[in-house]
């Protein structure tokens, strides 16, 4: 720490140096409040303020660079004649129960997170090829099986493309983007590639 004072009309800098330790650093809130204010300020920055699932950030600066055996992106189909039928407050719901239901899908060891917009991203360090194929058929059916909240008009289906391909995720999700675009030819439907 550097302080100015003046000593005898003389201007000085002060240096002072302080051993850093556990106490120091933790200070008077003690070591639980130091963990849960670091964890806060962590979902802050990483995590959806609207659906609750890590962001494109969380992608960015953690993520990308991780070795995946299986990826897959999703896109929910309709959502913009959602918005221009119902506004933007059912899109929102849409994305929040959509999020919530794939979220019920994963493990905790799986990254699920909101690419952009409509668009989400689920990647998989360590999954057999079978258990992955039918992850992405079960979750396809299970977002056409509910119902968001407040919007029971409201239908969805999402269109998902996979890659089962060990590598780096952002090399891996290139692989999934094409993917995604060809079941989203049709929509409500998965495509694999292998």
């Amino acid at each position: 720490m550097a302080n100015y004072l003046e000593v005898d009309g003389r201007p000085c800098v002060l240096e002072n140096i302080l051993h850093l330790d556990d106490e120091t650093l933790i200070g008077a809130y003690g070591r639980n409040e130091f963990v849960s204010k670091i964890t806060h300020y962590n979902d802050q920055i990483f995590k959806d303020s609207l659906t609750g699932v890590y962001n494109r950030r969380y992608y960015d600066e953690q993520a990308s660079e991780l070795l995946v055996q299986a990826a897959a992106m999703f896109d929910i189909d309709h959502v913009k004649e959602v918005n221009d039928i119902w506004r933007h407050m059912a899109g929102d719901a849409v994305l929040r129960q959509v999020a919530q239901v794939v979220s019920s899908c994963t493990r905790r060891t799986d990254i699920f997170l909101r690419y952009g917009g409509d668009e989400f991203l689920l990647a998989f360090e360590d999954i057999p090829q079978d258990v992955f194929m039918r992850k992405l058929e079960d979750i396809c059916a299970a977002v056409e099986r509910t119902e968001v909240p407040g919007y029971p008009q409201i239908h969805l289906t999402l269109s998902i493309g996979g890659v089962y391909e060990k590598g780096q995720l952002k090399n891996v999700l290139e692989k999934a983007d094409e993917a995604l675009y060809e079941a989203k030819r049709q929509r409500g439907r998965v495509v694999i590639r292998i």
